[in-house]
């Protein structure tokens, strides 16, 4: 139901951008062009009712979290909350009903300041596509400013009535775009000093314009996700190392390889790193979201507890394996035991001879080492790429304790593998 519930919201916020957008292009245009047809029109009642509906949404919504006080924290966003809701409230009056001059119309720009705030929403709520909200953002304030300006320079002008309003507007265009990219064929000049000013003031936005394209929005493009860019100076590293030392081929693509995978499996990154950047309430949470898969994975956790969950959550400990691989060795001392996420892993006998079972996704190994307090009593190799996770001695001890009943699975999985290593 969130889920439905937030694409609701989108498609939404769609409408109202398409919708500000259409009045942000129009209105200028009808305010420039004195002898553009000027009937209310069915347009301007889609903008005033969705201007209505987008206002009732936000005034209910900003009343609901007066209520609980979501602002406390930070006094400094009442002031522009209620900004924002004053300019929403005036681009919903529909000037063009009851007033004869357009410019009473530009009152509706105010719905820009919502559009603005909308934007930076989504930019820290999609934080992913992030670099694309930013370059949508871009678009959609360039295109409003060379409209306006355009309309602007038009209103200046020589407004000659006898050429087709089509030919006025894109000569209007035609200007700005090429005075704000600072090309300025010259063949639209200006004349007059007030056109002269304009166009000093639209050269020198046009050099900020694209100075901030350049500076924010192209990095922002070829900035690459985590996982790529460790992928990237993984490689870089293994160059560098080749450069002064030498490395056996086959060696060399293991190494290549095993880039490879991290960085097809997204792997790249320290969630335990990250995890304890968080407060405690957050760490359980967060770790629980990404770890409840790989523990409702494990049969003997199917049944377990929601509390039970989210302690052993914290405590796992993520383990990327390679194929060849040893986990541990016959004769080892036990200190950890281990949760298969995906991959396949051989449980061999001491001497290595023989296969005792293979260990998949859900499996779990290495119980016995710690419930008996001895040492391991086979080795475990992996086959190919594993991810694991690892639970420490003292972490098992302490769960065990806690919760007996999990204990006691783990007792009988121990004592069903001991007969059957036995025989």
């Amino acid at each position: 139901m969130y889920a439905k519930q937030n694409w609701y919201y989108a498609v939404w916020d769609l409408i109202v951008l398409l919708t500000t957008l259409f009045a942000a292009i129009s209105i200028p245009i009808r305010v420039a062009f004195k002898d553009l047809p000027e009937p209310f029109g069915l347009a301007g009642w889609w903008v005033t009712l969705v201007f209505l509906l987008e206002f009732s949404r936000n005034l209910r919504e900003f009343m609901e979290k007066k209520s609980r006080k979501e602002f406390q924290e930070f006094e400094e966003q009442i002031w522009f909350q209620d900004l924002i809701l004053f300019t929403d409230f005036l681009a919903v009056i529909p000037f063009g009903l009851f007033l004869s001059s357009p410019l009473f119309s530009l009152f509706r720009l105010f719905k820009l300041m919502r559009i603005h705030y909308m934007f930076r929403t989504y930019q820290h709520t999609w934080i992913q596509h992030a670099g694309l909200l930013t370059l949508l953002s871009f678009v959609f304030w360039l295109v409003i400013a060379i409209n306006g300006l355009a309309c602007g320079w038009y209103t200046l002008g020589n407004q000659q009535s006898e050429v087709p309003l089509s030919t006025r507007y894109v000569d209007a265009l035609y200007w700005t775009t090429t005075t704000l990219t600072a090309v300025g064929y010259g063949d639209i000049t200006p004349t007059t000093s007030p056109q002269k000013l304009y166009a000093m003031m639209v050269q020198v936005l046009g050099f900020g314009v694209f100075t901030f394209l350049i500076g924010t929005v192209a990095s922002r493009l070829v900035r690459k996700d985590p996982a790529t860019v460790r992928y990237e100076e993984n490689l870089d590293g293994l160059a560098s190392l080749l450069h002064y030392r030498s490395l056996p081929n086959d060696l060399r693509n293991q190494i290549v390889d095993f880039y490879k995978y991290i960085w097809r499996k997204r792997l790249g990154y320290d969630e335990t790193s990250f995890l304890q950047s968080l407060p405690d309430s957050l760490q359980t949470e967060v770790a629980l979201y990404l770890r409840r898969e790989v523990i409702e994975k494990v049969p003997i956790f199917h049944d377990a507890s929601e509390e039970f969950k989210r302690e052993i959550a914290l405590l796992l400990k993520p383990i990327l394996l390679v194929p060849g691989d040893y986990i541990f060795k016959a004769g080892d001392v036990g200190e950890e035991m281990y949760f298969v996420v995906n991959g396949e892993l051989d449980t061999l006998t001491r001497l290595e001879d023989k296969v005792l079972t293979k260990l998949e996704a859900g499996d779990f190994f290495g119980e016995i080492a710690l419930f008996k307090n001895q040492n391991r009593s086979a080795t475990i190799k992996a086959l190919s790429y594993c991810n694991i996770y690892a639970l420490d001695k003292s972490s098992f001890d302490k769960v065990i304790s806690r919760y007996e009943e999990i204990g006691q699975q783990i007792k009988q999985t121990v004592e069903n593998r001991e007969k059957k290593y036995s025989d």
